[in-house]
């Protein structure tokens, strides 16, 4: 089956050919913007993805599994062991990305925006209210027969894997529901994937915490790796997902506008995105209080769970991916 795994443009200056940093360096030198999304340099954008392609499934998947072994994740801890994060939808695979960084971005666009007439006086630079990212979604081929473990949204599945990563004090509380794992604080996540690694467990499907029904995760850790070989086959096409969001603006939610380019066409998706309170109180709907049941003061000793969710239109539309030739 295919399975989408999904990237930042930025981050291919790390996996693509010397020439081609260098050829990259030269364009963001003279660039008043980040230089992909100028039709002048087109051609350099396909070239950089073109490289990280033909460079093969291993050079990909180890890189992929060495920055996210660093950095951690959802499903994996910071400095510990690899994970290749995918989607069995390419959309998916990319709104997870854009989400990471909106995110990231947006503390910093809100400092600079607020010391921006001092910026101007000095420099004399507008700081955009629009965030932009061009996200590419490379395709994977997996294969079968790996040991795999699901985590859909069964309420029994999620209280047998969190009592197995010690969490029993709280799905015996009638508080308790599928919620727990979907918040953006990560740590219950991160444990269970380390119990399902010491069980040695090579694929994780679990549902996606910004999404939720219907849609899974699958996420091959570094154990399916330690065969020759590699389970999984990078094949030469990809999506390209033209993302932008002004966080800045008074409305109820983020407001993505996604651009999608196809082989047979492109397509405009409006998808929203809950905004979380900049003090989350209880009475929030983001807001989930989860009780313990094995201390003097549960509601002063309970875990919080802040919930973001996208909201997609009723049925996205399928995405014919590009097609990138091997030399």
């Amino acid at each position: 089956m295919e399975i989408y795994r999904a990237l930042n443009f930025r981050n291919f200056i790390y996996m693509c050919d010397p020439d081609l940093t260098k050829k990259w360096d030269n364009a963001e030198r003279h660039a008043s913007e980040n230089w992909w999304f100028s039709k002048k340099h087109q051609t350099l954008k396909n070239e950089v993805i073109s490289s990280v392609i033909q460079r093969g499934t291993q050079e990909f998947v180890d890189d992929s599994l060495y920055f996210t072994s660093l950095k951690g994740g959802r499903w994996n801890l910071p400095k510990s062991y690899g994970v290749l994060y995918c989607s069995e939808n390419p959309l998916l695979s990319c709104l997870e990305v854009a989400y990471h960084d909106l995110m990231e971005g947006l503390p910093h666009l809100r400092r600079m925006k607020n010391i921006e007439n001092k910026i101007r006086t000095s420099i004399n630079v507008h700081i955009p209210d629009e965030l932009r990212f061009l996200i590419v979604v490379l395709v994977l081929e997996l294969g079968d027969n790996l040991k795999e473990e699901v985590i859909d949204k069964d309420l029994n599945t999620i209280k047998r894997v969190c009592n197995q990563a010690g969490f029993a004090n709280y799905t015996g509380h009638e508080r308790f529901d599928t919620n727990f794992l979907f918040g953006n604080e990560y740590m219950v996540t991160q444990t269970i994937g380390a119990v399902m690694y010491g069980r040695k467990t090579q694929v994780l499907r679990v549902q996606s915490a910004r999404t939720g029904e219907g849609i899974k995760l699958a996420l091959p850790v570094d154990r399916a790796f330690r065969t020759n070989p590699y389970p999984v086959q990078l094949r030469p096409v990809y999506y390209e997902f033209d993302c932008r969001v002004e966080p800045l603006a008074q409305s109820s939610c983020f407001e993505f506008s996604i651009d999608a380019a196809g082989r047979n066409k492109d397509l405009s998706i409006a998808i929203h995105l809950d905004r979380v309170p900049v003090r989350p109180t209880l009475r929030s709907d983001a807001t989930r209080l989860y009780l313990p049941s094995n201390t003097r003061s549960p509601e002063q000793d309970g875990r919080i769970v802040i919930l973001q969710k996208y909201h997609l239109p009723p049925e996205c539309p399928h995405l014919v991916a590009n097609s990138q030739s091997r030399k």
